[in-house]
Order: C-alpha cells, then structure tokens, then sequence
C-alpha cells in the first residue's frame, strides 16, 4: 500500500511540474546545495549564481 501511495505522489508532483514547464511557470529555487552539485548548473542563470557562492 505504501508503493501506491508513493507512485500517486510522484504522479502528482511530476505532472505539476509538466504542467508548469508547458505554462512557463516553472519558478527556480536555486540554492548552494542544489545547484552546486549539479551537472546542469551552467545552462541557468540562477544555477550559475548559486553555484559562485
């Protein structure tokens, strides 16, 4: 029962997210932790900026 309930959250959260990125509303939250280790960090600005920190 706890897989469901995991699966329906990652549902949820997954097509919130989709929907944000479709609208262009997808807020960034960048942060040192985040950002730094991420792969990705130099292809956003706000990512860039975390990451100098």
């Amino acid at each position: 029962m706890a897989d469901a309930t995991f699966i329906a959250d990652v549902k949820t959260q997954t097509n919130s997210v989709d929907d944000a990125l479709r609208a262009g509303t997808l807020a960034a939250s960048p942060s040192t932790n985040k950002c730094g280790a991420c792969d990705y960090r130099g292809m956003s600005t706000a990512g860039r900026s975390a990451s100098k920190c």
